[in-house]
């Protein structure tokens, strides 16, 4: 499909460039990728360079691949060569159709964000309009330079903040000041050390005349959000507007003017639109009742008969493992056990306890310790280091003579829900999808194999390639 866009940023990526843009008509921005995964995804550098900024693009992509906070991911068709519609006025950057009005840089006003706080973000891209940008660029003791800059944003000063732009990554412009810029902010999907870390993707420096143009744009824009009614007011304005049409006509008057109204003229095609109008917004105002049956919670359920199948290995495992263990002989009519409850019945029991400074990591606690749990180092595939809780042989034994509190555990199966002979096939409905399956997927639609050709490799129904795909991020034309 096509895809139209402003060139607004090529910053550096692993020897290639992250691109990213606006689209004119939605003023949302968009990032093309070369692969569905987050990692090596950059596009290589001839594509784009010989375009240049503001430039208003036509580039051919395969659909959204968004992967975390990076909504605005599309797939790139590296094949078809990105084609020059026109161009954007710099003056026309300045106005608040482009520029970030947000209180704060992407939620908060530091340099980085952690795994709680980049849960809550919908996007990780914006410009923004910034004051006394200095690039404190240093040689450090590991035989490289670190690009790090420190701006002001709404009267707060962001320090070491990393960049990435090309034209400003150069030993050069270290101590050097800007005082006024327009810059693209960007966010990661991966973390570097448990931390999200903003770094500065594009720099636009202003004179003092763009600059005088920028902030009173920008400060016309803050002052009409802030006088802007609410939307309750909006709504209750439509309602009150609509009964009062229904009024005018139930006395006989014409809504309008007021005058004594030809009864004949109420039915005409004019008035029965209006009619129409105000009795669905009427209905669509009608006050939701507020008490609900709740949904009954799905729950995990295992013949007792089976747990005897789960067995305790000498190797230690993770959390994931222990959940992948249970879900192999699962009641298919329950829901999949996940590896956070695993994880919330060893906190219960006090084997592991979450850290002070950061509760999403956890710890072995002593008497974890006595049980074989430890915390193991690890590297991601992108060289990021972390610790993963494993558990040894005691703490799986211990989990299975207590698994009752995970899940539910039951003496026979539902009616209708006979357990199946372990050696059959589930049809196609239930068949689990497994990691190196998704894998696989996602490699043969970006080799370009239609969906009928991947439904027969994978021996499933169409429909459910379709929306396997879309589950994973891949946006898939049906």
């Amino acid at each position: 499909m096509k895809q139209t866009f402003i060139l607004i940023t090529r910053s550096y990526k692993y020897g290639g460039y992250c691109v990213a843009g606006i689209d004119p008509e939605t003023k949302r921005w968009v990032r093309l990728v070369s692969k569905t995964s987050p990692a090596e995804n950059e596009i290589p550098k001839h594509v784009f360079e010989p375009f240049d900024d503001l430039d208003i693009l036509e580039v051919e992509t395969r659909g959204a691949v968004p992967y975390g906070c990076q909504t605005e991911n599309v797939l790139l068709d590296l094949n078809v060569r990105p084609v020059r519609r026109g161009r954007l006025s710099f003056y026309e950057l300045l106005s608040p159709d482009y520029c970030d009005r947000s209180p704060t840089i992407f939620g908060n006003t530091l340099s980085a964000l952690n795994e709680a706080e980049i849960g809550g973000q919908s996007t990780s891209l914006g410009l923004f309009f910034v004051d006394t940008l200095r690039f404190d660029y240093a040689f450090r003791d590991d035989g490289k330079w670190h690009f790090r800059c420190s701006f002001r944003y709404m009267g707060t000063t962001y320090s070491d903040v990393s960049v990435t732009d090309p034209i400003y990554r150069r030993e050069r412009f270290a101590g050097e000041t800007v005082a006024h810029a327009l810059i693209v902010l960007s966010l990661p999907c991966l973390p570097y050390s448990e931390k999200y870390y903003k770094f500065v993707a594009k720099i636009f420096p202003l004179n003092g005349e763009e600059a005088k143009r920028a902030g009173s744009a920008l400060a016309v824009a803050r002052s009409a959000a802030e006088e802007r009614p609410p939307a309750a007011s909006f709504e209750q304005a439509r309602r009150e507007r609509a009964e009062k049409f229904l009024l005018s006509l139930a006395d006989g008057r014409d809504p309008d003017t007021g005058e004594t109204l030809d009864p004949v003229c109420v039915f005409s095609p004019a008035y029965a639109a209006q009619l129409r109008d105000c009795a669905a917004l009427i209905a669509a105002m009608r006050p939701v009742a507020r008490h609900r049956k709740k949904k009954e919670e799905k729950k995990t359920y295992l013949l007792k008969e089976r747990i005897s199948e789960i067995a305790a290995s000498e190797e230690a495992v993770t959390a994931s493992v222990l959940k992948d263990r249970v879900n192999l002989v699962r009641e298919p009519y329950g829901k999949p056990l996940s590896a956070h409850a695993v994880v919330e019945f060893f906190v219960a029991v006090g084997m592991i306890a979450a850290d002070e400074a950061q509760s999403s990591q956890k710890y072995p606690t002593e008497r974890g310790k006595q049980y074989g749990v430890r915390a193991e180092a690890r590297s991601s595939e992108r060289g990021f280091h972390y610790f993963a809780v494993v558990y040894g042989r005691r703490a799986q034994q211990f989990f299975l003579d207590n698994i009752e509190q995970c899940v539910e555990v039951i003496q026979k199966p539902a009616a209708g829900q006979g357990k199946k002979p372990p050696t059959a096939k589930p049809p196609w409905h239930v068949r689990a999808w497994k990691p190196e399956e998704d894998a696989m997927l996602i490699r043969e639609f970006a080799a370009r194999l239609t969906l009928e050709e991947i439904a027969r490799r994978h021996k499933r129904p169409l429909h459910e390639i379709a929306e396997r795909l879309q589950k994973l991020g891949v946006e898939v034309d049906r």
